[in-house]
C-alpha cells in the first residue's frame, strides 16, 4: 500500500473531517458565476457526492489566499484519490473559458495539479496544521502557528533537523 504527502488549504471553519462538503458554501461561490454548478457536474462524472481537494507537499505555495490560512498536511492512501486534476485547464473550465480540462482517475503528474481525495479526510490522516498570516500581500505571509498531530512524526522531523 503506498500513500502521498498532501496539503490542503482552508479556512477555519472549514470541517476537513466532514462526509458532505456543500460546494454552494464556498466562498469561490460568489466570485466565481456557475461554480458550484461546475463543480457539481464534475463530481457527477467522477461518481462521487463529495471530495477534498489537495495538492503535493513538494509544491510550495508562492502566494496566499487571505480566506485560506489554516493548512493541513495529510498522509493518505493512494487508493483514497478519487482524480488528478491539472489546475491551469480547471481554472480555465471553471471561469467558462475553455469547454473542458484535464483530469485522470489513474496517477498522473501535471507541472500544477491538484489531487481530489474522497471525503471524509480521516483524523488520523491529519498529520501537520499550520496557521498563517499575510503580511500585507498575497506574496508575504508568514507561519504563526504549527501543530504536529503524530507524533511519530515530530520526533522524525526533529531528529533529522539535528543530524
Amino acid at each position: 500500500m503506498s500513500f502521498l504527502r498532501l496539503k490542503n488549504r482552508h479556512d477555519e471553519a472549514f470541517d476537513i473531517l466532514s462526509t458532505s462538503i456543500d460546494p454552494q458554501l464556498s466562498k469561490y461561490v460568489a466570485a466565481i458565476p456557475g461554480y458550484a454548478t461546475r463543480l457539481n457536474a464534475f463530481y457527477s462524472r467522477l461518481g462521487v457526492k463529495n471530495v477534498v481537494w489537495t495538492f503535493p507537499t513538494s509544491v510550495i505555495p508562492t502566494t496566499m489566499e487571505v480566506r485560506k490560512p489554516f493548512e493541513y498536511e495529510l498522509c493518505v492512501r493512494t487508493d483514497r484519490v478519487v482524480a488528478y486534476v491539472e489546475e491551469h485547464s480547471w481554472n480555465g473550465y471553471l471561469h467558462g473559458k475553455r469547454p473542458d480540462f484535464e483530469f485522470s482517475q489513474a496517477p498522473a503528474q501535471y507541472q500544477d495539479m491538484s489531487i481530489l481525495i474522497n471525503a471524509p479526510i480521516l483524523a488520523s490522516e491529519i498529520k501537520t496544521t499550520r496557521r498563517f498570516h499575510m503580511l500585507g500581500s498575497p506574496q508575504h505571509f508568514e507561519m504563526v502557528d504549527e501543530r504536529w498531530h503524530d507524533l511519530t512524526q515530530l520526533v522524525i522531523s526533529r531528529c533529522l533537523a539535528l543530524s
